[in-house]
């Protein structure tokens, strides 16, 4: 692997090929929010990479993406450059950027069938990182070890347990970054057929075509919890389609959409009807719901089954 690289930098090439306007023309508007979506997700792996948790807040990233351009008949090709990813003295010796490669090949393939087998390599290339750091910390610390003075299998309970979670954290900023996702792939099958990253070797990171954009727009992939109780608050409620948005324990909380599927919904005078009335004075409700979530863990919709006065 040859990576071009100086300390707290590393660069690539995003090459736009087979443009559809001319050799060497692409609308502006969509090369500008395929960058703004290609910067946002190279500053998540880049955080991910170096912290080892995905750090949601992009202001506390301390990640820049910069670029340079030219261009070859039938391309336009985007230096891109991550810089302060080096987070450790031991960042490139340690795998870190390896990890970063991998990142990039699954979160641009997950339209592909081998998309299982890039996270299984994901979660490979961060196990090796991790077993790297603790041989050299082993042996910069054998003399406390012997003497007993640290515990090593605790040590190395909790570095797999660092590795399992960042698998976690992998979903999450795949998951959360889909709108990044989308205006990366804006250009594809509009002003080019397909999008590619190369590292300066030569060696192709990722490719995507226009399959990549369809999988980006298929339906929200979810999942459902069992029932529980919750409290809400409702906002607004239409009461033809039991849609509408609450509150959930706290007047002050952010609002999530429902679907009421209760049959009470439509007799007069129910409990739904008098909780969204009565809003403004801090009347809640007991229901019995499903929580529909996303793979990242966030929730996207309460489906209530009914009020726990019914039940």
């Amino acid at each position: 692997m040859s990576l071009r690289y100086d300390k707290e930098l590393l660069t690539f090439t995003l090459k736009y090929e087979d443009l559809i306007e001319g050799d060497h023309e692409i609308e502006l508007s969509s090369l500008a929010i395929s960058l703004q979506g290609f910067a946002k997700i190279c500053s998540a792996v880049g955080s991910l990479s170096t912290l080892n948790y995905y750090e949601k807040d992009p202001n506390k990233r301390n990640i820049k993406v910069t670029t340079c351009a030219k261009l070859t008949p039938g391309s336009i090709d985007i230096l891109i450059t991550i810089k302060n990813i080096l987070s450790s003295s031991d960042f490139w010796s340690g795998g870190g950027p390896a990890l970063i490669l991998a990142l990039f090949s699954y979160i641009f393939n997950r339209n592909t069938k081998n998309s299982e087998e890039l996270k299984n390599k994901l979660y490979e290339q961060n196990l090796e990182k991790i077993k790297k750091e603790m041989y050299e910390y082993e042996y910069a610390n054998t003399k406390r070890i012997q003497d007993n003075e640290v515990n090593i299998e605790n040590i190395r309970i909790e570095s797999q347990k660092r590795c399992d979670d960042l698998q976690k954290q992998i979903d999450i900023l795949t998951e959360q970054n889909i709108g990044a996702c989308k205006y990366f792939a804006d250009p594809l099958g509009k002003q080019c057929k397909k999008i590619s990253a190369h590292l300066v070797n030569g060696n192709c990171i990722f490719c995507s075509n226009s399959s990549f954009k369809d999988f980006l727009y298929k339906p929200e992939r979810t999942k459902f919890l069992e029932p529980r109780k919750y409290n809400l608050y409702i906002k607004s409620l239409d009461k033809e389609n039991g849609t509408g948005q609450a509150r959930i324990d706290n007047i002050n909380s952010r609002l999530i959409d429902f679907v009421i599927v209760d049959p009470e919904l439509h007799q007069s005078g129910n409990i739904y009807a008098s909780s969204f009335i009565d809003f403004d004075k801090n009347v809640f409700i007991h229901v019995l719901a499903k929580a529909e979530m996303t793979l990242a863990g966030e929730l996207k919709k309460l489906h209530i089954l009914s009020t726990l006065k019914s039940i």
